[in-house]
């Protein structure tokens, strides 16, 4: 991953501190995909897509987050949960854009993004 690509996960996962869930994992790898971010409130465990970007007039950040993407993190998702025994809990897919360029900063959350 790049330089960027950390600092962008370290901006979400503090992000969505800010908004109540806690930090439970970075970069989760299993053999069907990797999740960026895993966060936690009460009963709901947060599967964050992190995209971080420059100035890129071609499109959102987001949108690099097709339909394949998604079933990669649905799926490791799933092992995910299977694997940590974490049983009945409401989960979500958010992706959090994060645009860094010179001295901007703009943060997006998009909730139950899929």
């Amino acid at each position: 991953m790049n330089r960027r690509g950390v600092i962008g996960e370290r901006i979400a996962a503090a992000y969505l501190r800010c908004k109540g869930f806690s930090l439970v994992e970075r970069n989760y790898r299993s053999r069907f995909g990797e999740i960026d971010v895993i966060m936690r409130r009460g009963d709901t465990v947060l599967f964050v897509e992190v995209k971080t970007r420059g100035k890129d007039p071609l499109g959102t950040p987001a949108e690099a987050v097709d339909f394949y993407k998604q079933k990669r993190l649905i799926k490791t998702a799933e092992f995910y949960i299977i694997e940590r025994r974490l049983g009945d809990v409401d989960i979500r897919f958010d992706v959090v854009e994060v645009e860094l360029y010179r001295f901007h900063l703009r943060v997006r959350h998009i909730e139950n993004a899929f």
